[in-house]
């Protein structure tokens, strides 16, 4: 009976995981195609000169 309970804890450990690590990528992308766009963000130049 116990072990059901270990089960679906650990499940739920790691889809939570795999979610956080998802997470971290999306950011990654989304922050590198803002930085690789060239484009001005919120009034600031573009990070290259």
């Amino acid at each position: 009976m116990n072990m059901i309970g270990v089960k679906w804890f650990a499940e739920m450990e790691f889809w939570f995981a795999l979610i956080k690590v998802l997470a971290i990528v999306a950011f990654l992308v989304v922050g590198t195609i803002f930085l690789g766009s060239g484009k001005p963000l919120d009034g600031m130049p573009p990070a290259s000169t």
